[in-house]
């Protein structure tokens, strides 16, 4: 029997499952937009067409765009973060070390991203201080600034791999679930496998666009039903209840 602590039976059920997986998909929407503005206002830094001199010379010519770009990475940084407990929440009832496992995956991968942003303000702290132009010849400073920008590259993949892995268990999470769609579980699976392809960079520009796309479609979807359609309320509470009493 469950006891009266328990939050299954302390929460109301319009409340529980249904809300969260709509606020999970806000979330997630949110990370989306926010990367879409980063990406748009910081021309040459994704995984297509990257060319760090070039973004280098954007980041120092076009000030105020880039400061609207590396506000909305850090915004999705920390959507990321919320949107990780979210779904830490709404998967513990399927299996808790699994979820929170993703968890640890997910902590790796946003402070991969938190280094990224660190190495993106390299042109500016090197190429507009006057400490360092007035110190270093202009070469070597936009030498070492494009240097430090390719290494946020490398970084920004490394992080990808680890939101493979995240991808990956939610979506075996989801497969696993009664509340979600199986057909959504196994795109998000598809999903970690298009980001996975990123563990080997010359293996995975090889495979543009369809990584790309791979990565995108699951996640998307994953998006598209929690806005529309939640989680199943009846059977989120029936997976809590029973992990509570077994």
């Amino acid at each position: 029997m469950l006891s009266h602590a328990d939050p299954v039976l302390m929460s109301p059920r319009a409340s529980t499952s249904m809300n969260r997986g709509r606020l999970a998909g806000l979330c997630y929407l949110g990370v989306f937009l926010a990367g879409f503005v980063y990406i748009a206002s910081i021309p040459h830094v994704g995984l297509v067409g990257n060319d760090v001199d070039a973004a280098s010379a954007h980041i120092v010519s076009d000030q105020a765009a880039f400061w609207v770009g590396y506000a909305s990475f850090l915004v999705s940084i920390a959507l990321r973060l919320i949107l990780m407990l979210l779904f830490f929440e709404m998967f513990k009832p399927v299996n808790e070390r699994l979820s929170q496992l993703a968890v640890y995956f997910n902590i790796t991968a946003t402070s991969v991203q938190a280094v990224v942003a660190l190495l993106l303000l390299a042109p500016i702290v090197l190429l507009t201080g006057e400490r360092f132009t007035d110190s270093f010849p202009p070469t070597q400073l936009e030498a070492l600034a494009a240097t430090l920008l390719r290494l946020g590259y490398y970084a920004y993949t490394i992080g990808l791999v680890f939101f493979a892995g995240y991808d990956l268990l939610i979506g075996y999470l989801a497969l696993r679930s009664t509340f979600l769609p199986r057909t959504v579980g196994v795109l998000m699976m598809i999903t970690g496998l298009g980001w996975l392809t990123f563990i080997a960079p010359s293996v995975a520009s090889r495979l543009l666009p369809i990584n790309l796309i791979a990565g995108v479609a699951g996640e998307a979807v994953m998006i598209a039903w929690l806005l529309l359609r939640g989680v199943d309320e009846d059977r989120w509470i029936e997976a809590a209840a029973a992990r509570s009493t077994g």
